[in-house]
């Protein structure tokens, strides 16, 4: 038999538009939402960790700076801990930049060291002076106008086009150096410090040397899972997790005494021969500056690399850091009880290169003073520098850099 289409009441054909229409509108909103959340969800943009949505709005998914929680890590199941390590490899392969929270550091301790840095540069020069540096770059005060930036200056068109010279600005700050190496009886320190400084720098660098060792534990975690057969072995529960975990192939390297020791050269100093891991601080002032100040050309600090360990930067809520990733310059954002986490250069070297050293300055986004402390981790002067032991990615390869000893690296930077 023949059967006929029979065609929908109209008004049902409005209804089935209007409830479509609807749910179009419901999936809009709830993209956008999740768009612009502060947690993003897109497998492309690895968004679990990312602090906020701009990388992937900015068209760049790769260039991550994820926000690493350290106690979640110490606290974490062992899928969870091997989440966050892996999102630390990717951003110490790709931005070589991370923020991280949950570190254990009070946040007292972090703002009186922070109010200590800004009343210490607030006395006058006479008083900074009288503890300035011997040589540049050791303990002790370093005025501004001692670190220049070279930059490329356009001189008017002529007929011949238009041509430039190269000139040297000065890095818009000042700071005061502080350097405790392992085994040092801080408190025998605090009376050849200024007075603003004494127990505020001893709170804070007890502080430090508690979070290296942590910092170094979930970076060896994830140097160990450069490993295809370690990853498998931890998934498959064929191996213990503790037998990683509790192997802080960093600390070990910073710390150890047994390794080879570098001939020592004639002239050298005792110091250079040193063993001792150690942490820097500079107490930076980047101080105010006049809109001509601003629209100079010239950075608060200009492009670098850092050149020791790990730099655990706290820098108040003051912005202006910026790195450099894919040919592109990329804000970091600051947060007083966030630390921003990047690896020097000794650390790009002892991963082979499998971790980056990334290119990074301070803009002058805003007139407004900044005051920042970076920590700087480093092992011993007399160390080699070598790739990490037990680390699969340190050492696919034969050893890209010099292997020469810290003391020497450092008096190359």
């Amino acid at each position: 038999t023949h059967q006929t289409k029979l065609s929908p009441p109209s008004d049902t054909i409005s209804m089935w538009i209007a409830y479509h229409e609807g749910l179009i509108a419901i999936a809009t909103f709830l993209f956008i939402h999740l768009a612009t959340s502060v947690k993003v969800f897109s497998p492309e943009c690895n968004s679990t960790f990312l602090r906020d949505a701009d990388s992937c709005q900015s068209g760049s998914p790769t260039i991550l700076f994820p926000t690493i929680n350290l106690e979640e890590f110490q606290n974490a199941s062992l899928p969870r801990k091997i989440e966050i390590a892996d999102a630390l490899d990717r951003a110490m392969t790709t931005t070589g930049f991370f923020y991280l929270e949950g570190h254990g550091v009070d946040s007292e301790t972090i703002k009186t060291l922070r109010e200590a840095t800004a009343r210490f540069h607030d006395r006058d020069i006479s008083y900074k002076q009288g503890y300035r540096a011997k040589v540049y770059a050791t303990e002790g005060y370093n005025p501004y106008g001692l670190e220049l930036q070279r930059r490329t200056q356009q001189d008017h068109e002529s007929v011949e086009g238009t041509t430039s010279h190269e000139i040297d600005l000065k890095d818009m700050n000042e700071w005061f150096k502080y350097v405790a190496y392992e085994g040092d009886e801080l408190e025998l320190k605090e009376s050849n410090l200024p007075k603003e400084f004494r127990n505020a720098i001893q709170a804070y660098m007890c502080a430090m040397q508690a979070l290296t060792t942590d910092l170094h534990q979930l970076a060896s975690f994830a140097l160990h899972l450069t490993d295809p057969h370690v990853r498998r072995n931890l998934t498959d529960g064929a191996a213990s997790p503790e037998k990683y975990l509790n192997d802080n192939i960093i600390e070990a390297h910073f710390h150890s005494i047994d390794d080879e020791q570098h001939h020592v050269r004639e002239g050298q100093v005792a110091a250079e021969t040193d063993l001792r891991s150690f942490i820097s601080l500079r107490l930076t002032n980047y101080f105010s500056l006049s809109d001509a100040d601003a629209a100079s050309g010239a950075y608060r600090i200009g492009e670098h690399d850092d050149y020791l360990g790990f730099t655990i930067l706290s820098a108040g809520s003051v912005n202006g850091l910026q790195a450099h990733a894919s040919g592109k310059w990329h804000d970091l954002r600051t947060h007083p009880d966030t630390f921003i986490i990047n690896a020097g250069l000794i650390i790009s070297h002892m991963t082979n290169g499998h971790w980056k050293a990334a290119k990074h300055r301070v803009a002058a986004v805003s007139t407004e003073r900044r005051i920042s402390t970076p920590a700087f981790t480093a092992p011993g002067l007399g160390k080699i520098i070598s790739p990490f032991k037990r680390c699969a990615a340190c050492n696919a390869e034969p050893f890209k850099f010099p292997r020469i000893s810290v003391a020497e690296h450092y008096s190359e930077m």
